[in-house]
This record gives structure tokens, C-alpha cells and sequence, in this order.
């Protein structure tokens, strides 16, 4: 995954954190709490892990940059929406992860 992991972290218990964070980082930019969402992107980039994928370790800062950015400017409703469009695709990723691990879990 590309962010770092806890030990003895599950993989369903970091997927379930992440997600979580991103939630209360998009509550944040719909409240207009620009310290609690930095705060959020703060530990987001904190623990992204460059090792597991580069690139989009990078472009995951540098997204992550802009929306703390837009916030600043006080575009928080663009800052969720970015939000939000990548919560969206770790949840697809969770989900997948889930679809193809299941299957084998009673072989």
C-alpha cells in the first residue's frame, strides 16, 4: 500500500484508518476548519510511503498541497470535492482488495 504501515497493522484496519482520515478531513473543509484539515493533510502526507510507489506517492503530495492550498484561499468546497473524489478511490481500491481476497479465504 502506499502508505506506511503500523506494526501489526491489517491490512483492513489501515484501509479503515485511511478512509477515516479522509472523512474527517472532508467535515473539516465542509466546516470550514482550515486548521483541522491541514492538520488532516498533514498526517495523510506523513504517511505516504515513497517506496511502495513513487509517482503516486508523489502526485498524492502534490494533491494533497493543492487542497490545502484551495482551503487557505477559503475554496473549501473545491478542497471536499478533491476530497472526496479520493476518498472515493481508496474505498474502490477497499473494496477490490476485499472482491478478490474473500474468495480464497475459505480454500
Amino acid at each position: 500500500m502506499i502508505y506506511r504501515r503500523h506494526q501489526a497493522d491489517k491490512p483492513e484496519a489501515r484501509k479503515k484508518r485511511l478512509l477515516r482520515l479522509y472523512a474527517l478531513a472532508i467535515r473539516a473543509a465542509e466546516e470550514h476548519r482550515c486548521d483541522d484539515l491541514v492538520h488532516c493533510l498533514d498526517i495523510l502526507r506523513a504517511g505516504l510511503n515513497p517506496i511502495a510507489g513513487l509517482d503516486l506517492a508523489l502526485s498524492l503530495h502534490e494533491l494533497y498541497g493543492d487542497i490545502e492550498r484551495a482551503a487557505r484561499s477559503g475554496q473549501y468546497a473545491e478542497a471536499a470535492h478533491s476530497l472526496e473524489s479520493l476518498k472515493g478511490l481508496w474505498d474502490a481500491r477497499a473494496r477490490l482488495d476485499h472482491a478478490l481476497i474473500a474468495p480464497h479465504r475459505g480454500e
